[in-house]
């Protein structure tokens, strides 16, 4: 009996013995793991911080790139449920616009003609802009006195605009032969596309 307590009592302490061992083993396991489980959240987050692949900027110059114009601003937006950055032109090749880039592969896919006009300080600085880069070969100037030779009167102002899809200047006069008066003057030819009472 004496031995077989002895036996039993030194099984016990062998036991014992191991078991902290285990247990520092076990929680070095457990931070290990805990630290793997850090280090892939911390890459998921360096991927959501990673951004656009179209920065705001890039949007801009594909949009200016495309119609011409001066950048009034660019915003976050979507179009039909993709992220996109809405570029809001002044002074393009088609007037006051905004357009909508795709913020993942940059691509144009839409525009419309912006009917905001409030800005008219911006629009006339782009318009001004536009007509010195030589992209029209009939300047603002020219477009006035083509309009006014044909009307007579005085022009009160010369906005970039549009008529029928075609690129034109829109030449404010007043006091010409028919009174008050908008005429749109093609910018690449020069010629009087349409005159209507203002």
């Amino acid at each position: 009996m004496t031995h077989r307590f002895r036996t039993l009592a030194a099984g016990i302490a062998i036991v014992a013995a191991g078991s902290p061992a285990a247990c520092s083993q076990g929680s070095d396991s457990g931070m290990q793991s805990g630290g793997d489980t850090t280090s892939t959240q911390q890459s998921n987050h360096d991927n959501e911080r990673s951004g656009d692949a179209v920065t705001r900027d890039e949007a801009g110059k594909v949009a200016t790139d495309k119609y011409g114009g001066k950048i009034k601003d660019v915003d976050n937006d979507y179009y039909n449920g993709k992220p996109v950055w809405e570029v809001e032109i002044r002074g393009s090749d088609k007037g006051r616009i905004e357009v909508k880039v795709e913020k993942s592969t940059g691509k144009i896919l839409h525009m419309k003609h912006d009917e905001d006009n409030s800005d008219d300080d911006s629009s006339d600085a782009a318009q001004t802009d536009n007509s010195q880069s030589g992209k029209n070969a009939v300047s603002r100037d020219r477009a006035g006195k083509i309009a006014t030779d044909k009307y007579g009167g005085t022009v009160k102002n010369v906005e970039s605009d549009d008529y029928n899809g075609k690129p034109a200047w829109e030449v404010e006069i007043r006091d010409s032969k028919q009174g008050r008066i908008e005429v749109k003057v093609e910018k690449s030819t020069g010629k009087i596309l349409h005159m209507e009472h203002d």
